[in-house]
């Protein structure tokens, strides 16, 4: 990644979480910013994955309740009407 598509934001957090944050981070090898990218990463992905998915899902039950065209041109017949002998 570039410098210059990087921004530094400043984050109030809790002390104890800091420190579990950078433990995690020594425990990858990684820097606590590196460290706090990825998890911001990955959660903005799953929200995304979420998004598409309610969005997907929404059309879904739209067409459920509309319904799709069968190609039948008239009333399907009754049922007295189907099994007449």
């Amino acid at each position: 990644m570039d410098r210059r598509d990087r921004l530094n934001v400043t984050v109030v957090l809790p002390r104890k979480l800091v420190t579990q944050l950078r433990h995690h981070a020594v425990d990858e090898g990684v820097s606590l910013s590196a460290y706090a990218a990825t998890i911001l990463e990955r959660a903005a992905e799953a929200k995304d994955r979420t998004d598409h998915y309610e969005a997907a899902r929404a059309r879904q039950v739209a067409l459920m309740h509309h319904g799709l065209c069968l190609g039948f041109d008239r009333a399907l017949s009754s049922r007295d009407e189907l099994h007449e002998r």
